[in-house]
């Protein structure tokens, strides 16, 4: 069989109003498994965000330190591209939804909500507007609240995929 031949039938065709598979798939998810998805991929992002920021007329540019810079953010993250994960799993492209995996996101979800309300609350001990004299002001940053909301849509779909099968 010639190169062009393989080539062509390894190539899938697809007709106007067919869409890619990642498309279908993300259409087959219910709202469960997008809140999963989307509380998952949003919460690597905001783990770049600062968590604490010094900010002041004394300072050339201002410090922060972001959310993946403290250990908790650090496993949060990692709890995040779980829940991405668990999302594929629990929604496989080829079949069914699956069951055997939802109290895995459930309890993803229940570590980062825990790791969450911690680095919060750690991160207004530390920043709370606290001023530095002349150099500047301690804030607590915005990947603290956000990274707050994302733990919350993950957990929040999690229960909710368990609420579905009829497991809570």
């Amino acid at each position: 069989m010639s190169t062009a031949k393989k080539v062509a039938s390894r190539q899938k065709s697809f007709s106007p109003g067919q869409s890619s598979p990642a498309i279908q798939w993300f259409a087959r998810l219910t709202v469960d498994g997008q809140l999963l998805l989307f509380g998952g991929v949003t919460g690597v992002i905001v783990a770049f965000f600062p968590l604490l920021s010094l900010s002041g007329s004394m300072l050339e540019f201002p410090a922060r330190a972001m959310v993946i810079d403290d250990g908790r953010g650090l496993l949060s993250v990692i709890c995040y591209l779980a829940a991405i994960v668990l999302a594929v799993v629990l929604y496989p492209a080829d079949g069914a939804p699956q069951r055997n995996h939802t109290w895995a996101a459930v309890g993803v979800g229940a570590v980062l909500t825990l790791l969450s309300v911690w680095l919060f609350i750690a991160a207004l001990r530390t920043g709370g507007g606290f001023q530095f004299g002349d150099t500047g002001t301690l804030r607590t940053g915005l990947g603290a609240i956000l990274n707050l909301l994302t733990a919350g849509t993950v957990l929040t779909g999690a229960l909710w995929k368990a609420r579905q099968e009829k497991l809570v």
